[in-house]
């Protein structure tokens, strides 16, 4: 049954439990289909950088297309602020599918897929 909509983040608490929060608003705007966990800011937590969009519903509903992408910075305690995108240099267009990150001389860069079009290679500013 479909009773939760928001994306979130769920902390394992252990047995069995998990503490459920909504990850922030620029990632409620759309579908998330791709979360790729990294340390941007190097200060020992993991962050999120995420796409999505979902294109293919009927006329009748419209289609998810309202994210560009985003950095989430764990604040900890499953708390993230998002980073503007100005700020990252991150700006999707189109279905994001999936998002790795590619070590390379110590710089963040991710390969975003998406359908329908040829793969991206981004650098984040931060």
């Amino acid at each position: 049954l479909f009773n939760y909509c928001s994306s979130i983040v769920a902390i394992n608490n252990g047995n069995g439990v998990f503490t459920v929060k909504p990850l922030p608003v620029a990632a409620q705007l759309s579908s998330l289909n791709a979360i790729c966990t990294s340390d941007v800011n190097k200060d020992g937590k993991i962050d999120l950088i995420v796409g999505g969009n979902l294109f293919n519903f009927p006329p009748q509903f419209g289609r998810l297309d309202a994210s560009y992408g985003d950095v989430l910075i764990n604040k900890g305690e499953g708390s993230f602020v998002a980073l503007r995108s100005k700020e990252t240099g991150l700006r999707l267009q189109g279905e994001v599918k999936d998002i790795i990150e590619i070590g390379s001389g110590g710089k963040r860069r991710f390969l975003i897929t998406q359908n329908n079009s040829n793969p991206l290679f981004y650098l984040l500013k931060k």
